[in-house]
């Protein structure tokens, strides 16, 4: 842990924390996500584990980096992750609102294509059911609760998408 420093606190959950670190070695700001072991169902410790095995295979530059993990005193599991300090995509959504603007056309297209890429890129190594993008690129960051959908029907017997002119001015 000596390698980590805690820079702030930036967010919270019921399993534990997670800080803005700096590489001591480097000074590289990363994203360290405390994860409370004591206590924790075995389900949901396999689940943790899970996420720290896929996040390590995980290698495209649309999805948030690993670059660490380790067990404190057996008792709390951090991993380290690149930060991506741009904010998140209800950030961004949130300053063009309060600017009164909107995104342009081209800006939803290339929002949605690097959505689109990670999230294609991510269903051929694992199952993904949530994601949290980030702008500029944008990157997908939280695998912990992956799934097999193999089970789901086809999309061809699922309902059709909007046009893209529908979807377009949904997103405007």
């Amino acid at each position: 842990m000596e390698r980590y420093s805690k820079d702030r606190k930036i967010g919270e959950g019921s399993f534990g924390a997670v800080w803005l670190v700096t590489d001591t070695r480097n000074g590289e700001k990363l994203v360290m996500k405390e994860i409370k072991l004591t206590g924790l169902p075995p389900s949901e410790k396999t689940a943790t584990m899970n996420e720290v095995k896929l996040l390590q295979r995980l290698k495209h530059p649309g999805v948030i980096e690993f670059r660490d993990s380790f067990i404190v005193n057996g008792e709390k599991l951090c991993i380290l992750m690149e930060h991506a300090g741009g904010g998140d995509l209800c950030k961004k959504i949130q300053e063009v609102k309060r600017r009164g603007g909107k995104f342009s056309e081209a800006e939803v297209l290339r929002i949605l294509a690097e959505l689109v890429d990670a999230m294609t890129y991510c269903h051929h190594e694992c199952k993904v059911s949530d994601s949290y993008p980030m702008p500029g690129p944008f990157h997908l960051a939280s695998f912990k609760h992956t799934h097999d959908v193999s089970h789901w029907p086809p999309l061809a017997s699922r309902p059709a998408a909007p046009s893209r002119s529908e979807a377009g001015e949904r997103l405007l």
